[in-house]
């Protein structure tokens, strides 16, 4: 079976044939021909466009952004009581400074997190999860996780696919979680 992706790569080879070639240049004698990497890649990037959009349209109906809500959710696994401190969040989120302290006072503006100054370091500031964030991001949790699930078939796919997927992060170094590095 041919998807979207198979049509487009055969067409983009036969248009671009200049960039193939660099990739088989690069890779030595030997490799394949990179369509494979190719097509695993825009495959990935196919499939994060279909999972975005079921993210965001529920997040929509929770008057949450995907910036808003992955901060959310980091500091909700850090407990009831548990603090980050800003550049542990942005670190987590591979978001941008300025993008992490943004979206941390429109959360704080409407009262689904708190910051304080720090004990140790008088400087800088713990922010954690308000009882109306936690409420707010477990509700906007469960419809956004049923979203995206309901597009994760056929089921038996994902067991290979998610250990390929580790597989690629291991490699590139992707090894800690958020509580063990």
């Amino acid at each position: 079976m041919n998807d979207y992706i198979d049509g487009f790569a055969r067409a983009w080879a036969q248009a671009n044939p200049a960039a193939l070639q660099r990739v088989n240049t690069q890779r030595g004698p030997g490799a394949s021909d990179g369509l494979d990497e190719i097509l695993f890649v825009a495959r990935i990037m196919r499939l994060h466009r279909f999972l975005d959009e079921a993210l965001r349209a529920q997040l929509r109906t929770h008057a949450m952004s995907p910036a808003e809500f992955d901060i959310l959710t980091i500091l909700d696994c850090q407990g009831a009581e548990g603090f980050l401190r800003p550049g542990e969040i942005t670190r987590r989120t591979l978001a941008t400074t300025g993008g992490t302290a943004t979206t941390l006072r429109h959360l704080e503006a409407r009262g689904l997190v708190a910051r304080e100054r720090a004990s140790d370091d008088g400087r800088s500031h713990r922010v954690r999860l308000t009882a109306s964030g936690r409420e707010s991001v477990r509700l906007a949790a469960i419809d956004a996780v049923s979203a995206q699930t309901a597009l994760l078939t056929p089921r038996e796919a994902l067991t290979p696919a998610n250990d390929a997927l580790q597989q690629l992060l291991e490699h590139l170094g992707d090894v800690n979680g958020p509580s063990e590095g």
